[in-house]
């Protein structure tokens, strides 16, 4: 019984993050810094939460190739939103770190998405705005616990 449980447990997570993904598709980042895309953001959401990274370690946590990472960091480097730093364990290695102006856009873009994702649900009747509200407390408290 459990792992029919789980099974379904897994396949509605899969049908619903692709939802909340496209929430985050469609957000117009160049009204925030023009020239940003949503591979720009994803790896300064990544620099958030890790504060420094190997172009590499980001590459290999994105699956973006080498190449690309390059061009994106390039990107960012020249939009002042991140900067290359030597690695002080290993001068061989160049991380890559957020600058006070990318954290700043990247508090701009949390503040698009949500009102995107508000806007979104304002679309929904009362009863199902409710419904969602619990199911997601209740999600998020039991997901806390797999941490």
């Amino acid at each position: 019984m459990k792992d029919r449980e789980l099974d379904q447990i897994v396949d509605n997570i899969l049908d619903v993050v692709p939802l909340f993904r496209r929430s985050f598709r469609n957000i117009d980042y160049d009204r925030v810094a023009e020239g940003l895309s949503h591979p720009h953001i994803m790896v300064m959401r990544m620099l958030e939460d890790h504060e420094r990274l190997s172009v590499s370690a980001i590459g290999d946590k994105q699956f973006i190739s080498r190449p690309q990472m390059t061009h994106i960091v390039d990107k960012l480097v020249s939009l002042g939103m991140v900067e290359r730093t030597i690695d002080a364990d290993d001068r061989r290695v160049i991380n890559v770190v957020l600058t006070d102006k990318g954290r700043n856009v990247m508090r701009q873009c949390d503040a698009i998405i949500k009102q995107s994702i508000k806007d979104r649900l304002s679309t929904l009747d009362d009863s199902d705005i409710d419904e969602m509200s619990t199911a997601l407390s209740k999600l998020a408290a039991i997901s806390s616990k797999l941490r």
